[in-house]
């Protein structure tokens, strides 16, 4: 995009994974990973005028690999059922031994999932128009997603996924 500022202009949307906003972060008190790992590209895109759909924590952390959809795809009982299951089970493990869950019943984030349910079926999420800038010069928030809702619909480059329907993502 930096080579090649007219592309923002052929791209779109563009469907991101990541960013945090009404939670707070998974690294950081305001940062999620995925942005935090590389905020100057974060930032290069959501600066590039391209149509950018973001899925972060806020959307992410409502569809999650519970046991009772994880149990769902072993029953279909092919490799691919026995392959996302298991991955999923060993998000799971990680949840529950390095991020800590409040309840048993709790279930893993799909995050890297939602936006492909999205391009899939837009309708499962409720997404608003805004900007969003990233944060690159403090260390102290480094990767934060300044996401600003007040802003002109008609004319918002990005859109912030706000909420998602859980149980239609699982059927």
């Amino acid at each position: 995009m930096r080579r090649e500022p007219r592309l923002a202009g052929r791209l779109g949307p563009v469907a991101v994974m990541g960013g945090a906003r009404a939670e707070g972060g998974n690294i950081t008190a305001s940062a999620e990973f995925n942005i935090w790992a590389d905020p100057d590209a974060a930032a290069v895109v959501f600066g590039s005028g391209c149509e950018v759909v973001a899925f972060g924590l806020d959307a992410t952390h409502q569809v999650r690999a519970t046991e009772a959809r994880i149990r769902a795809i072993e029953a279909v009982d092919s490799e691919a059922a026995r392959t996302a299951a298991a991955m999923l089970r060993f998000s799971q493990r990680v949840e529950r031994e390095i991020v800590g869950w409040p309840t048993p019943d709790w279930g893993a984030p799909l995050h890297d999932a939602c936006p492909v349910a999205w391009a899939m079926a837009p309708a499962l999420f409720d997404l608003r128009p805004c900007r969003i800038e990233v944060e690159t010069q403090s260390d102290l928030t480094r990767g934060h997603t300044a996401v600003e809702f007040r802003v002109d619909p008609a004319t918002a480059r990005h859109r912030w996924a706000v909420g998602a329907d859980a149980q239609a993502c699982s059927t």
